[in-house]
């Protein structure tokens, strides 16, 4: 083959591998959607079929996403949830099915505080499997048992991957202004803001 020919040929593959690439990079692509879904990209493949099908329905998925504007909690609503979970943790030993069954919706009331639709279970899961995929299936599961009247066991461990989504949708506790923080005396243990979460002495 003539000099010319290898350099065109070079050339086109150079252009091919330029264009997957920056197709991954926006999202679009099986790489990137592999990796901006982990374990939800495996599931959907499982659930659909076929790789072409589960690449369809992820695009659409994090399309959908994407249109999505999540909103911060404010100070006040953040410390409203927080009571309201600690509330419902500490009955849960009197009424494991009814109080994760309040903890489920609790939940679900978060989601819709931040910005996720009304939709039904299946669209806030996969929704949130976009940004928190490692939670996506624990949310699933969670809501089944709560719904479904599991053992006290089964509740348990539905009650903890819920709190572990409550705490991640609440996102880390404002921080106080500057001139807040100056204002605090030196030495004196600052008033607990609720970020390290409820305590679980009865769900453990």
């Amino acid at each position: 083959m003539p000099v010319a020919g290898w350099v065109l040929l070079v050339t086109v593959a150079v252009a091919l591998i330029v264009t997957a690439t920056l197709v991954d990079r926006r999202g679009g692509g099986r790489v990137a959607l592999r990796r901006r879904f982990g374990p939800e990209y495996d599931r959907a493949v499982a659930e659909l079929g076929s790789r072409r099908a589960a690449h369809r329905h992820l695009l659409a998925v994090a399309e959908r996403r994407d249109t999505l504007t999540l909103v911060a909690l404010t100070e006040a609503e953040r410390t409203a949830f927080v009571r309201r979970w600690q509330g419902l943790q500490s009955r849960f030993v009197d009424n494991p099915g009814g109080i994760t069954r309040q903890a489920d919706e609790l939940v679900s009331e978060v989601m819709r505080a931040r910005g996720y639709p009304q939709g039904d279970v299946r669209e806030r899961a996969e929704l949130l499997g976009v940004d928190h995929p490692e939670l996506a299936q624990a949310y699933r599961q969670a809501h089944t048992d709560a719904q479904a009247g599991a053992d006290t066991e089964k509740l348990r461990q539905a009650l903890l991957r819920l709190r572990d989504l409550f705490h991640r949708l609440l996102g880390p506790a404002p921080t106080p202004p500057p001139a807040a923080q100056a204002a605090s005396s030196p030495g004196q243990p600052k008033p607990s803001s609720g970020s390290d979460g409820p305590k679980d002495a009865q769900a453990r």
